[in-house]
């Protein structure tokens, strides 16, 4: 499953403090990776690449793997907490994996805010939970954005069309080949009047009879 992650990493940031990585394996999963210290600038790297997304209307199901992260710059808590709050109808759900006192306190306290923005988030201290949480939200999105069930719910789609339009599409099609031999066959019969009329002797006219004359 990191295998796939890696093949789509959108960011790379990296200093001297730490480093900050973002991964799209699906188009609606999003992860990070955060080692030693978030700083400003890896905030801002990471807003520079989803916000695009979010103006877009994407809605990502986000992943924050943590587990090495031992610390943080305000500015960068205050940045994110404040762009995830402007953009809590963009994310479904947020889990994270931590196990620094320091970066669990910062998560406790933007939680607050969140949920009460209608965003609870999720902290994780064991990485098999946090794993299979994530391993089960790519599942869902490759079900979704795969081509092969995008091609099996159109089939689906078209196959209750046939039943229906299809159908009656079918039947008016019948109707339009049947529709030229019909008008033929009308005018056959137009003309087999008409010729019958022409060749019927015409009546003759009464005979009228003498009348009497009085003597």
């Amino acid at each position: 499953m990191w295998a796939l992650a890696t093949r789509q990493r959108i960011v790379d940031e990296r200093d001297e403090a730490g480093a900050l990585e973002l991964f799209l394996p699906q188009p609606s999963v999003l992860i990070t990776v955060a080692t030693d210290r978030l700083t400003g600038a890896m905030t801002y790297a990471w807003i520079g690449a989803v916000d695009p997304m979010f103006r877009r209307g994407a809605v990502l199901t986000t992943f924050h793997d943590w587990d090495e992260m031992t610390s943080y710059d305000s500015s960068a808590r205050r940045l994110l907490t404040g762009w995830l709050l402007a953009n809590t109808k963009n994310v479904r759900s947020a889990d994270f994996l931590v196990s620094s006192r320091l970066v669990a306190m910062g998560l406790s306290a933007a939680n607050l805010a969140t949920t009460l923005a209608g965003l609870p988030m999720t902290a994780h201290t064991a990485r098999s939970s946090f794993e299979r949480a994530l391993m089960r939200a790519v599942a869902s999105a490759w079900e979704v954005h795969s081509p092969t069930h995008r091609s099996r719910r159109s089939n689906s789609l078209r196959s209750l069309r046939g039943d229906g339009s299809g159908r009656l599409r079918a039947r008016a099609h019948r109707r339009q080949r049947r529709r030229p031999r019909a008008v033929h066959r009308a005018r056959h019969r137009r003309g087999a009047r008409r010729s019958r009329a022409i060749d019927r002797p015409s009546p003759s006219p009464p005979r009228r009879r003498p009348t009497p004359r009085s003597s």
